[in-house]
């Protein structure tokens, strides 16, 4: 398959391509959780137990059943990263207990890291520092200075990566929005006659799961319309846009919601796309604009988000940033012709799509997918 079937199209990068290879094996591509400074804030003694998790070779849900069978507690995990990585994660018990300082498999290990007063979600999630080796690459200073300077300066789309759609979720997603819950029942797998019927085999999916189908489908729009910007005119900072603003040189973001004159001199301010849901309205920004123009092309209006047949299915929308907010952490040759980059990136971030600027490589790789990342 190709990205574009996932609504990602262009690039905010001009180089060409390095042709590399990424994830030849696990270690190649080392994603490590950083929590935010507010997370931290709430370490105590003889609280809910926090666990760093390292693995490889299972995704984050199967990870999570086999720590609570082994442990005896059920987690909270702060996000969902790729089976074929060496993954460094959090894992926060939803009760306090006493527990074991370590537990360990063949490709599991989790340790005690400290307690906390409350457990954690995803929002003390800041977001990944990536360390990740490219095989067999042509890479020279001007692409990985120009790959450096477009992150810092805001011009990555900041698309969804594959692992958001595990193939055929947002099509399922689709298809329920737009109540055909016939299709989105054959797509799983059911059959099914008569409206309350197909609901009823759709209901068979744990919502979770569900979720995750309506959650694709908004990063599918969400993908196209950064797509037509990016055909149009390039990502662009456009002064009736709502922004939230980053520091230029260092992991921290200003998460509150403003308008272009009103982010701090000493931020970088971060252009805001709408993610669609029953709440969207069209702006005169244009993000705003050609999120309406996507809806109308796929036959889609914002209500059509607010699902009474399937209330808890619904969804109200929001905001995610159109360039990425990441960090350059710099770049080494390897043995050979492989290479290293090391960057951070603000949560919702892919590292995929970062690399995607500099393989230039729009095949998909979705088998290794956790999904609905």
């Amino acid at each position: 398959m190709l990205l574009k079937d996932y609504g990602i199209e262009g690039y905010g990068t001009t180089s060409k391509g390095i042709s590399g290879r990424i994830k030849v094996r696990d270690d190649d591509f080392i994603v490590s959780e950083i929590i935010s400074q507010n997370a931290r804030s709430v370490f105590c003694s003889n609280g809910y137990p926090l666990f760093t998790v390292q693995r490889h070779g299972f995704t984050t849900l199967e990870t999570n059943r086999i720590l609570q069978k082994a442990l005896g507690a059920k987690f909270n995990i702060l996000g969902l990263k790729d089976k074929r990585a060496l993954v460094r994660q959090f894992f926060s018990c939803r009760v306090k207990k006493q527990t074991i300082q370590i537990w360990r498999s063949e490709r599991i290990v989790a340790c005690h890291k400290a307690d906390t007063s409350r457990p954690l979600t995803r929002q003390d999630l800041f977001g990944n520092a990536f360390d990740v080796k490219i095989d067999s690459a042509k890479g020279n200073d001007s692409i990985m200075e120009e790959l450096g300077v477009s992150l810092h300066g805001n011009k990555i789309p900041n698309f969804f990566g594959e692992q958001r759609f595990s193939g055929m979720n947002h099509k399922i997603g689709m298809a329920i929005v737009k109540r055909d819950f016939r299709l989105a029942s054959e797509l799983i797998g059911y059959s099914c006659s008569g409206i309350d019927d197909c609901i009823k085999s759709l209901r068979k999916v744990q919502i979770q799961i569900r979720r995750l189908f309506i959650n694709s489908l908004q990063s599918y729009l969400f993908n196209k319309c950064l797509s037509l910007i990016l055909k149009d005119r390039g990502l662009v900072m456009h002064t009736k846009a709502f922004y939230i603003a980053k520091h230029p040189s260092i992991p921290y973001v200003d998460y509150k919601i403003r308008k272009y004159d009103q982010v701090p001199k000493s931020l970088d301010p971060v252009p805001l796309c709408p993610l669609p849901g029953y709440a969207f309205r069209a702006r005169e920004d244009i993000y705003s604009k050609t999120m309406n123009t996507v809806l109308e092309d796929e036959g889609l209006r914002a209500s059509d988000f607010y699902l009474k047949e399937m209330q808890e299915l619904s969804v109200e929308g929001g905001f995610r940033g159109a360039s990425m907010i990441g960090w350059f952490k710099g770049w080494q040759q390897d043995s050979g012709s492989s290479m290293r980059l090391k960057f951070i990136l603000f949560k919702g971030g892919y590292g995929t799509m970062l690399l995607r600027e500099v393989l230039k490589d729009d095949f998909t790789t979705q088998a290794s997918a956790d999904p609905g990342i």
